[in-house]
């Protein structure tokens, strides 16, 4: 089973572009001195060279959206975040416990992304949110093997396939209580 997981809204602040486009110019100015055979600073060569990195930062803006959100994907041995070469996957074998958050939504307050959670929002995407607990392996492990830590389902798919497959793979499923 796969599906996607709903992209978020408002990543993609003037702050962020502003932060990006100002980094891109303050890279510049190395990559110009590595890429001229004189190793002499040249204004001319500057130029161009920020001319391909302003290009290269409105494919960064671009892209994401025009992308769709991660897909996630039960297989039969583990829940996998296919992302590349540096995707993550966390063998079922592997899972102590996943607490289940139901109704869900993001929302961005004082530029902090907030998961409500139980909640429906009219406007979407509503989601469940999957928060995985590892059994108990050492830090290291932890990091070389790149695990899954969370995962979310829109409510397009069926959560209670989602929920019988992970059951099916011996994996305990908590509900998470509503907070008062």
């Amino acid at each position: 089973m796969q599906w996607r997981e709903p992209k978020i809204k408002g990543m993609l602040t003037g702050q962020n572009i502003v932060a990006l486009f100002f980094g891109l110019l303050v890279a510049a100015v190395p990559i110009t001195y590595l890429c001229t055979t004189t190793k002499k600073f040249s204004f001319h060569n500057f130029l161009i060279v920020v001319g391909y990195m302003m290009i290269l930062g409105v494919v960064i803006v671009i892209a994401p959206l025009l992308g769709r959100g991660s897909q996630i994907q039960l297989r039969g041995d583990a829940i996998v975040r296919p992302n590349g070469k540096y995707g993550k996957r966390t063998a079922y074998k592997d899972i102590g416990c996943v607490y289940l958050y139901r109704d869900c939504f993001y929302s961005w307050i004082d530029g902090v992304l907030v998961t409500h959670i139980h909640q429906k929002n009219a406007e979407g995407p509503n989601f469940a949110r999957f928060e995985i607990e590892l059994k108990d392996k050492s830090p290291l492990a932890r990091v070389i093997s790149s695990p899954l830590h969370s995962f979310t389902v829109p409510d397009g798919v069926s959560l209670e396939s989602v929920l019988q497959i992970l059951r099916d793979k011996g994996v305990k499923v908590v509900d998470a209580p509503v907070q008062s």
